[in-house]
């Protein structure tokens, strides 16, 4: 997902960007539609340019309950700032990425990837009262009551 120096220099609000994400899986975690989007606002600072908007977590999970698959469907903060000059960075708490002056645009997918990473949870439930499965003939407890809840 490049964002243009143009663009960048032009300044944008609320600009939806959408790129098509392929080598997501060596990180272990899937997108849907393989689909990076997010909804971001810029705006130049002394030293560069600051970004913010929301990320859109489409990361696809199993459930760590029932195994079925679902997506979170939320949005998450984002913001950081970009500089062309490494010496101007200050100790902010912010993220910062690095942007050679030479180059017409700074890719930030791999940032984007880095957040959404954060968010996967330690246990993945698709809701908070998932029911499982059986641990006898291994049907969704969810979809109903198993044959062997009805056999005792």
């Amino acid at each position: 997902m490049d964002i243009f120096r143009s663009d960048l220099n032009a300044g944008f609000k609320n600009k939806l960007f959408e790129t098509e994400i392929e080598h997501v899986n060596d990180r272990n975690i899937v997108l849907e539609n393989n689909t990076l989007v997010c909804e971001l606002t810029s705006c130049k600072t002394k030293n560069g340019f600051r970004i913010t908007g929301h990320l859109i977590n489409n990361a696809v999970n199993n459930c760590d309950r029932c195994l079925c698959s679902y997506i979170v469907k939320d949005k998450l903060k984002v913001h950081f700032n970009v500089y062309n000059n490494p010496s101007s960075v200050d100790n902010r708490k912010d993220d910062i990425l690095y942007w050679p002056s030479k180059k017409d645009s700074v890719d930030i997918s791999d940032y984007l990837i880095e957040i959404l990473l954060v968010e996967v949870p330690f246990k993945k439930l698709c809701s908070t009262d998932c029911k499982g499965i059986c641990i006898k003939c291994g049907s969704n407890r969810n979809d109903g009551s198993c044959l062997c809840e009805k056999n005792k």
